[in-house]
């Protein structure tokens, strides 16, 4: 009897650690603000929060040096589809290789707890980490860019991305069409 009980809270443990690391939804509201929200509704939200907000062509809006989970971004881009938020990029480039690889790891490990083990999908000039649910991906990256740095020194980007898939694939759709 007590090995009995004693296997099926092993089983209920286990299976409770399985049931944790498979069920995170990916975050889906970023300052107020859920993805399919209207560009007004994320203007307004992020200038509650106290940031400006700057309205970039169709369908984008950027905010500087804002601050999210404990981060600071220099450049942070709302995408939208259809006037429907689908696409939040926090991005932070620095000219040290080193500091960029730190800020990169902390926010992969914060990533790793929140959401359990990322995917790996790093090449030889892009490291890369996601983390998908049924409706959502966030991603970390760290890459290097010569060709946007001035006088040729090399900048190095840390991408934290988060998507909406059905409404970034309408964003895909929309560009396709007959020759």
């Amino acid at each position: 009897m007590k090995t009995r009980a004693i296997l099926l809270f092993a089983f209920l443990f286990i299976s409770s650690l399985v049931y944790s690391q498979t069920n995170f939804k990916v975050q889906n509201s970023f300052f107020g603000c859920k993805f399919g929200s209207t560009m007004e509704t994320v203007t307004e939200g992020i200038k509650d929060y106290g940031f400006k907000v700057q309205r970039q062509g169709n369908g984008v809006l950027k905010a500087y040096d804002l601050l999210f989970a404990g981060y600071g971004f220099q450049t942070t881009t709302f995408n939208f589809v259809s006037n429907k938020l689908f696409c939040v990029e926090f991005s932070q480039h620095f000219t040290a290789k080193n500091s960029a690889f730190n800020r990169y790891n902390e926010i992969k490990n914060d990533l790793t707890k929140k959401y359990g083990q990322l995917k790996d999908g790093s090449d030889e000039e892009l490291h890369y980490y996601y983390w998908s649910d049924d409706d959502n991906t966030v991603s970390i990256s760290m890459s290097k860019n010569v060709e946007l740095s001035r006088a040729g020194a090399s900048f190095f980007y840390v991408n934290l991305i988060y998507i909406n898939r059905e409404l970034s694939r309408k964003e895909s759709e929309k560009g396709i069409g007959a020759l």
